[in-house]
């Protein structure tokens, strides 16, 4: 039988935080993948220096704090408090706030008002550069489109502004309750144990989801219900750039262990949900770190058939890990770190699977 031992020393401090939760994981392990962790240690000691996913492959970050100067003066070269630099997260640079000034002068003077108008994290300057990194030369055309819907939903945008503080910086579900939440059965995970290159995390079980209940949600529901979310997270990763230097994003993550794929392609209505979805999406750029498949099944057609699918802009921001593959989306930095693992394994059996 094969043994996987796991031990965590990134300098990252991801640490699982109580035995409970290296026995859930390890249940896990060996329910999914056939594969025992041997438990090396006992309490903070196996939980501390010995619970590494193979994490030695990990960049050690920098002994470096993050500049004193004020977020606005930050560079494009600063990593980050603790983390090594990585262009995905890059502060603006000098280039980009040149053209940020040009796309603001371009707008009309009723899209400058309703751009004032707006809460600070969508008029701020890092917002305008998510709009500069994620449409090149279509950037003014988008942020209109996004100033458009933001008229467009107004009232929708009102109430769900009213619930979020200014200061908000952890993704909190529970001030929008929704049947939608409970079908998703959602893991929100904050920075502090996200990735190990510190970012928020969203993991949904899709293998626990019936399609069949997702598609039954009325589509204005299922637009506010993701308007809601999305601000939130748009706020918090707003918040957290501010407070590294760097550009926040979130990392989705998907369990794929017992989920078919071919839900997918047999449902038109599946299909017209997720345009909903998606349609939402488009109109806040630069979100996404990383879209993480794991637990899939080796050899899976469907995964290749989605590969050829996607915009290749999408692919290069998809990991795809099959059963036992481990270090493909733990061991690397937008991997889930060992402390999301752990959170992770809980919430399955909190779900009772």
């Amino acid at each position: 039988e094969d043994v996987l031992c796991v031990t965590h020393r990134s300098g990252h401090s991801r640490a699982m935080s109580s035995v409970s939760c290296f026995g859930g994981f390890s249940q896990l392990l060996q329910r999914f993948t056939g594969t025992a962790v041997k438990d090396v240690g006992s309490g903070a000691e196996a939980l501390g220096d010995v619970t590494q996913l193979c994490t030695s492959s990990l960049p050690s970050p920098p002994a470096r704090p993050i500049p004193a100067t004020a977020a606005t003066d930050k560079t494009a070269e600063d990593g980050g408090a603790d983390f090594p630099f990585d262009p995905m997260y890059a502060w603006i640079s000098a280039e980009e706030a040149s053209k940020i000034t040009a796309m603001r002068a371009a707008l009309s003077p009723e899209e400058r008002a309703d751009l004032e108008a707006a809460p600070e994290d969508i008029r701020h300057d890092l917002m305008m550069c998510r709009f500069l990194r994620g449409h090149g030369h279509q950037a003014l055309q988008a942020l209109r489109d996004h100033l458009k819907y933001r008229r467009t939903n107004a009232e929708i945008l009102a109430r769900v502004r009213a619930k979020l503080s200014q200061d908000l910086n952890d993704f909190d579900e529970s001030l929008f309750p929704s049947r939608i939440s409970d079908i998703a059965m959602m893991l929100q995970l904050p920075a502090s144990s996200g990735t190990n290159d510190g970012m928020q995390v969203s993991l949904l079980p899709v293998g626990l989801s019936q399609m069949s209940d997702f598609a039954k949600i009325d589509d204005a529901e299922l637009a506010e219900w993701f308007i809601s979310l999305v601000e939130m997270r748009n706020l918090c990763m707003h918040n957290q750039s501010l407070r590294e230097g760097r550009m926040a994003k979130v990392v989705e993550v998907r369990d794929c262990h017992g989920f078919s794929f071919s839900q997918l392609w047999a449902s038109p209505v599946v299909f017209r949900k997720l345009r909903v979805i998606m349609g939402v999406a488009a109109n806040y750029p630069e979100v996404l770190a990383t879209l993480v498949l794991f637990n899939l099944e080796p050899g899976l057609r469907s995964i290749a058939l989605l590969k050829r699918s996607l915009p290749q802009k999408l692919i290069e921001k998809m990991m795809f890990s099959d059963r036992g593959d481990w270090p493909s989306c733990v061991c690397v930095p937008r991997g889930l770190s060992p402390g999301a693992v752990c959170r992770w394994a809980n919430h399955r059996e909190k779900l009772g699977q």
